[in-house]
């Protein structure tokens, strides 16, 4: 389990995250949702160990995430984010195996046979098999998000931490993405955090959502709790419609923009 207690973060004078707490349960996928500034992806890079705050605590397993070493954050915490960058051309199976490295032993560095069975399980839950020999550079978007995130598996880490992984992606790839992240999360009680613009793809694939304006916590909980028109005004600054979607039952946002309609009459 991963909690973080007022977590405040600064950039030189700014104040970037201002007393947010938040806790992802496992088997639970939380969503982070705002405006662009609203502290979103500071807020994951923080719970990774990659940013210091300047309060509060963040905790591991029960433990402060400081006094883990960093393989061992590795171990418990794999990130997704928006775009690999890749200064070599690998293979698809290259890259994912490259996820298992904080398994491997100290001082050594090659994989091993359970490194192997480990890449191959993740990329046919993925679905890359096929792909398997492909570089990476040859994908396409959604086979290439999905690499990122089957590196991200491989490392049986029991949290994930995912930002934006379904942007610039098509309707169809998003789903996939997503149902992935849910499967895991179903399966090996993962827990998950998403950071997204995409409202309606928060509402029906997560169990929480935080709901983030200026670096601060708006609201946080269950989507039907949190995805109402009063707080959605609030953040987003535009007046929403939210019904139920037809199949699933979860809240569905459209927004009303009025402007259009009176440029039309």
């Amino acid at each position: 389990m991963l909690e973080a207690r007022d977590i405040t973060i600064r950039y030189g004078q700014r104040v970037a995250v201002s007393n947010v707490s938040l806790e992802l349960e496992p088997g639970r996928i939380t969503a982070i949702i705002g405006p662009n500034g609203a502290g979103k992806s500071t807020m994951l890079r923080t719970l990774n160990g990659g940013i210091e705050p300047a309060g509060g605590v963040i905790r591991l397993n029960g433990k402060p995430l400081r006094s883990y070493s960093r393989r061992a954050i590795a171990k418990g915490i794999a990130v997704v984010a928006q775009e690999a960058e890749l200064r070599f051309p690998v293979t698809v199976f290259e890259f994912v195996l490259a996820g298992r490295f904080a398994w491997a032993a100290a001082g050594w560095g090659w994989e091993t046979t359970l490194d192997i069975e480990a890449t191959r399980e993740v990329l046919r839950e993925t679905q890359l098999e096929e792909l398997s020999s492909r570089l990476m550079n040859e994908l396409a978007g959604g086979e290439r998000q999905r690499a990122v995130l089957a590196r991200a598996l491989v490392t049986d880490a029991g949290v994930l931490l995912l930002d934006e992984p379904t942007a610039n992606l098509d309707l169809a790839h998003q789903a996939t993405i997503l149902a992935l992240v849910r499967k895991r999360c179903n399966r090996r009680q993962t827990s998950a955090l998403v950071v997204t613009h995409d409202i309606n793809l928060a509402a029906e694939f997560s169990d929480h959502v935080l709901l983030m304006k200026d670096g601060k916590s708006v609201a946080f909980g269950r989507p039907d709790e949190v995805l109402t028109p009063e707080l959605l005004k609030e953040v987003f600054a535009v007046r929403v419609l939210v019904d139920a979607h037809p199949i699933t039952g979860v809240p569905r946002v459209t927004p009303v923009h009025e402007a259009h309609r009176n440029l039309q009459r």
